[in-house]
């Protein structure tokens, strides 16, 4: 469960990172806010939602084996998720540094957590 952690912890700092510096979050990703409403939907979207992501993967308990399988099974499906929207995006929307960089992160962590969750159900956690 160390890799769920560890990834739920990289999900809270940016959420928390969205929610506390928005406008340097959105920034780094190059967004511009045409409005106060714009900037309240990205705290509330990307902060809060990040925020909840990560703290579902740490609130999973160490001794339920079938609450941790299904802890990485979620896991891996939102990440997996999170990299599709990302490279649709890419090819239909716009490319970026930060951009390819943000998918980049998101396949390492959609592979890891694969890898594990397809590791876990193998063993029975």
């Amino acid at each position: 469960m160390t890799l769920l952690r560890v990834i739920g912890g990289l999900y809270l700092l940016s959420g928390f990172w969205c929610l506390l510096r928005p406008m340097l979050a959105a920034g780094f990703l190059d967004f511009e806010f045409v409005s106060d409403a714009g900037l309240a939907e990205f705290v509330s979207v990307y902060g809060g939602l990040q925020i909840g992501i990560g703290v579902a993967m740490w609130w999973v308990p160490r001794d339920d084996q079938a609450q941790q399988l299904a802890a990485v099974r979620f896991a891996a499906l939102v990440s997996c998720g999170l990299l599709a929207a990302r490279l649709f995006a890419l090819t239909a929307v716009a490319v970026t540094g930060a951009l390819v960089a943000m998918a980049a992160l998101e396949a390492v962590l959609a592979g890891a957590l694969i890898w594990h969750w397809r590791k876990c159900s193998k063993s029975d956690v």
